[in-house]
């Protein structure tokens, strides 16, 4: 029986099911016009391209003060790019326009803060219609993504910047970049920025109202009336966000969902909503379908840092069975390096992709008795998605089951079976039922082994963890934090718990601190402590969700704002050398030199002293236990504390560029410092602090001996 081509009516499959019911009556939501079409054609694994400012500011997110002068690529390449995407399988690439630092990718006439005032190609080009072009050599499809939020707008959170934001999207719409398949409304919306020079935070209350979405969706299909939306809380747009950003969706994920009825402040207004955000439910009003984005590096702009993060071919294409083959959308974060191309291991890996994508597909299997090991199911959508539960038998047996089919559903089997009879049933559907199709094929055994058992998830990004569980406060800074300073203790609170996502009520509610808005110092010291345990996570090199390339910033930032941080270094330090963290980065260390610094002693660099380590053993070595840390710094070095259970003698070994390093180090509860030896000589000091000058190899032992032998009374969960 050859069931490779044949569609499978449901009345000659179904098992214990009623056959005739009334249809009108049994109809679910179903794809809109545009949505069907693209279907149709298989535009189904797209790009999201990121290049901009942020880019060249080493952010993710921009504040709005950015220098336009930065934009300046030594060898932009748009079909550089588009072609690697090509060569990936990608059929059409959305490309962001504007991100939320309010810069134009495009000569805008609604404000002077785009690529006009740029370098870039003389200060005359237009980075947007060049990947418009682009993509229309390559054949692929060509879409637009604009932020709503702008955090350098002035006028942002008025009824005049909501004029602003129509007049761009018709600008692009309107006829100048040709047809866009795919329009992209982020749903970050509301928060601090630059704002003109205001510097302040804004509330904008449900982002649908005030921009008025409802107004933008009717003008944006007129204008492109084959496009198809994504916008994660308008129940009127074609795709929702599945709630993370790693290429994962359910393997019953269904497009059909209850309305989420819009997002203020960190919530859905629909509490029904978010709980079936990723899998869907048969029982919904809308069809929108996930779209699963992730970017093939660590993070949506390109950051010299994660050089070695792109996602190998293998795992590209394990995703793409568990998005598109879970009844999704797949699409990539594609980021181009501040020269304007695409990074060689971006391309290497798209094209491998492109190829493992084309050999799962390249075998079909259309006698039974022949080996296969992938099976795709497709359903008729006129009636929406109908069926709820399904199973294959291979001879009887039961090999592969589940609800939903929908759009596709592929299953890579981990050996490949030759029944001579394979049979597809439905035991359940919804009452209007469509014919279904299922096909066969036959890949190497070795490349499916390889591909099921790849890996290569870089963790969420800071933006879906924003999205999941920083918004508890309200607040909505990302990541791309700049010690500037000039805030007071509410904003650097607000500024960490929007990068790590701590729910800072919760915490201050556990360590029993009232009056979040006016924590003092010790307030700060104990909230801090209580997220070092709980927080840290050496696998993806970050304490709470702040990567540590930021934590030097942060510290920073909260030491000019004149905040008592000795507690901050304190949950800093105990959680990075207990994690045996290695820092490959050296910008990324040298923040974090400065972040003991300034964390740890609440002191400002020595000039002319070469590097300040801050040494206080009366937050450093209370909490831990006796041993040896080591954390690894560049170029083969690290920096090493060894202490004993009575505290009487702490070892510091620090190897630096520096020639001299200026050591600040106290004692515990006053308790003066017996000793210290520097590389095997003692050394004079005064007070707290000496002059520390290391070998020729840049290496300084430090052992420092107190004594004090006894044990420190210490409140728990409280440094003194």
């Amino acid at each position: 029986m050859n069931l490779s081509a044949i569609a499978l009516l449901m009345t000659a499959s179904f098992t214990g099911v009623a056959a005739s019911l009334n249809v009108s009556a049994a109809m679910r939501p179903a794809p809109g016009e545009a949505l069907r079409a693209r279907l149709a054609e298989g535009v189904d694994v797209i790009g999201i391209v990121h290049w901009g400012l942020n880019t060249y500011t080493d952010r993710e997110w921009g504040y709005g003060d950015e220098d336009p002068q930065m934009l300046n690529p030594s060898g932009f390449d748009a079909d550089q790019i588009v072609l690697a995407c090509k060569a990936g399988g990608l059929k059409g690439l959305v490309v962001v326009a504007k991100h939320h630092d309010g810069f134009c990718l495009w000569p805008t006439k609604t404000t002077s803060h785009n690529i006009r005032k740029s370098p870039f190609r003389g200060g005359k080009g237009n980075y947007l219609k060049e990947m418009e072009q682009a993509c229309r050599r390559a054949g692929l499809k060509f879409g637009v993504y604009v932020s709503p939020w702008d955090r350098n707008s002035a006028h942002y959170g008025t009824e005049k910047y909501v004029e602003i934001f129509h007049s761009q999207i018709k600008e692009l719409l309107g006829g100048d970049y040709g047809e866009v398949f795919e329009m992209w409304f982020d749903g970050a919306n509301g928060g601090d920025g630059w704002y003109g020079g205001a510097k302040e935070r804004r509330k904008i209350g449900v982002a649908g109202k005030y921009y008025r979405l409802d107004e933008v969706f009717r003008f944006v299909r007129g204008l492109q009336p084959g496009v198809t939306i994504f916008a994660g809380e308008k129940d009127e747009s074609d795709f929702r966000w599945p709630g993370n950003e790693r290429g994962i969706l359910d393997p019953d994920s269904r497009a059909t969902t209850v309305a989420a009825v819009g997002y203020a402040e960190g919530k859905y207004l629909n509490p029904a909503y978010k709980p079936q955000i990723n899998k869907g439910t048969k029982n919904g009003t809308h069809f929108r379908m996930c779209e699963a984005d992730f970017p093939l590096r660590k993070g949506w702009f390109y950051h010299e840092r994660e050089k070695g993060t792109t996602k190998k071919a293998a795992y590209l294409t394990q995703r793409f069975i568990g998005t598109v083959g879970n009844g999704g959308i797949m699409n990539i974060g594609i980021a181009p390096d501040k020269a304007g191309v695409l990074d060689e291991d971006d391309v290497r890996e798209l094209r491998g992709f492109g190829e493992m994508c084309r050999n799962l597909f390249a075998n079909e299997v259309t006698e039974d008795g022949k080996p296969f090991n992938i099976v795709e199911m497709r359903e008729d959508l006129a009636n929406g998605e109908q069926i709820d539960g399904w199973r294959i038998l291979a001879d009887g047996r039961e090999v592969l089951s589940g609800e939903s089919i929908g759009y596709r559903r592929i299953r890579l089997l981990d050996k490949a079976i030759s029944p001579k009879r394979i049979e597809l049933q439905i035991t359940a559907h919804g009452g209007a039922p469509r014919p279904v199709s299922m096909r066969r094929y036959y890949v190497d055994q070795n490349l499916a082994a390889t591909i099921l058992a790849a890996s290569g998830d870089c963790g969420e990004t800071d933006t879906a963890k924003w999205m999941g569980g920083g918004a508890k406060t309200g607040a909505v800074r990302r990541p791309g934090l700049e010690a500037s300073g000039d805030f007071g203790i509410d904003r650097a609170l607000q500024r960490l718990a929007t990068v790590a996502s701590v729910d800072w009520r919760e915490v201050a509610e556990r360590n029993r601190v009232t009056g979040l808005e006016k924590l003092n110092g010790a307030d700060l010291r104990i909230a801090l402590a209580g997220i070092a345990d709980k927080y840290a996570d050496p696998a993806t090199q970050s304490i709470g969700n702040v990567p540590l390339s930021e934590m030097g910033e942060i510290a920073e930032a909260a030491f000019r704002g004149k905040i008592h941080t000795d507690g901050f270094g304190w949950a800093l330090l105990k959680s990075f050398v207990m994690s045996n963290v290695k820092v490959d980065d050296p910008v990324v260390a040298a923040k974090l030199l400065v972040g003991f610094d300034r964390g740890l002693a609440g002191v400002s660099p020595v000039r002319g002293k070469g590097e300040r380590i801050s040494f206080s053993p009366r937050w450093i070595i209370t909490p831990f236990r006796s041993g040896k840390y080591r954390t690894t710094l560049p170029g083969g070095g690290f920096f090493e504390s060894e202490w004993t259970n009575n505290m009487g003698s702490c070892k510091y070994n620090l190897r630096t560029s520096a020639k001299k390093i200026d050591c600040c180090i106290k004692g515990i509860n006053g308790v003066p410092i017996y000793s210290v030896h520097v590389n095997g000589r003692d050394v004079d000091f005064k007070g707290h602090s000496f002059l520390a000058e290391t070998d020729g190899n840049g290496v300084a032992d430090i052992l420092v001996t107190y004594s004090w032998t006894g044990r420190v009374r210490q409140k728990k969960g409280v440094p003194k």
